[in-house]
């Protein structure tokens, strides 16, 4: 005789999951397994992931205008997948000056070594 299905509430999978808890926390507070999760309640636990990350992205425009949005900004990074991005540019005469500066200054230390040779550690 099969054990009977469970009737979970998924108002409150929703919410748990638009608080990006994991399946794992879910199926704890739920008291059920991940598999009873993964199996009826996948599109519940997806569409409430959605509605947190709007919901995040939302409040991070109403905070970042209010002019604090350090949390926000974190939050943003880890569940929305922004980055910040460096660029770095320099024109080839400084690449070509710091070179040169660096051989006469190696010579100098005779510790020159010719660049792109292959070397055994230690030498």
């Amino acid at each position: 005789m099969a054990r009977p299905k469970l009737d979970l509430d998924e108002g409150q999978i929703f919410k748990l999951a638009s608080i990006q808890c994991t399946m794992g926390e879910i199926a704890a507070v739920m008291k059920c397994s991940v598999d009873t999760l993964e199996n009826r309640y996948s599109e519940v636990i997806k569409r409430g992931r959605e509605d947190g990350k709007s919901s995040l992205r939302k409040a991070q425009f109403k905070k970042a205008l209010e002019g604090n949005a350090t949390m926000l900004i974190w939050l943003g990074k880890f569940y929305l997948g922004q980055k910040e991005e460096i660029n770095f540019t320099s024109s080839e005469p400084d690449v070509r000056a710091l070179l040169e500066k660096w051989e006469v200054t190696a010579k100098k230390k005779g510790s020159y070594k010719y660049p792109g040779k292959s070397e055994k550690p230690g030498e």
